[in-house]
């Protein structure tokens, strides 16, 4: 087989591909060895807890935690999450910037996703933006509160924003 092949073939001992395991078989691994049930998840995935999406359209961006659901639900039987992001950051504000370009450097845009655990990596921050009375599983049933509680969420972050904490 060529060189640079070797990383593609599934049979050699330095390939990298197919590395996760499928539930079903780390249970059966477990079940054999004699141990009973399945492992015991640590629940460090709590609210204002910054993630990192690995999967999807916004791969590499960091996103917080509003609500997380460790059993699932009876439409997604699957550990996820309620998370929000800011879709476009604020961009730099300089001294001889006008009132106005100020308020339009300053906006931030939003958005409310469902992500699977396994889609999120954790970080070691928090936020201290309180989302839980604005975004609500009830959002995302129709496109109308979707669009007001992104408009909501858009205000508390820029008001995080204007008072300077994060710098």
């Amino acid at each position: 087989m060529h060189h640079h092949r070797i990383l593609f073939d599934k049979y050699h001992s330095r390939y990298f591909g197919k590395v996760r395991m499928r539930r079903k078989e780390i249970n059966k691994i477990v079940c054999d060895e004699g141990i009973k049930g399945t492992f015991a998840m640590v629940k460090f995935l709590k609210p204002n807890k910054v993630m990192i999406i690995l999967q999807g359209r916004y791969v590499r961006r960091k996103a917080m935690i509003v609500k997380s659901f460790n059993g699932g639900m009876c439409d997604r039987p699957y550990s996820h999450c309620l998370v929000t992001r800011i879709k476009k950051y604020p961009s730099k504000v300089i001294h001889k910037d006008s009132a106005k370009k100020t308020a339009k450097k300053s906006r931030v845009k939003c958005f409310i996703k469902l992500v699977n655990y396994q889609h999120l990596m954790a970080t070691r921050y928090t936020l201290d933006v309180d989302l839980k009375d604005v975004v609500t599983i009830n959002a995302l049933q129709t496109k109308n509160k979707k669009v007001a509680t992104c408009k909501a969420t858009k205000k508390r972050f820029e008001e995080r924003f204007k008072t300077g904490k994060n710098r």
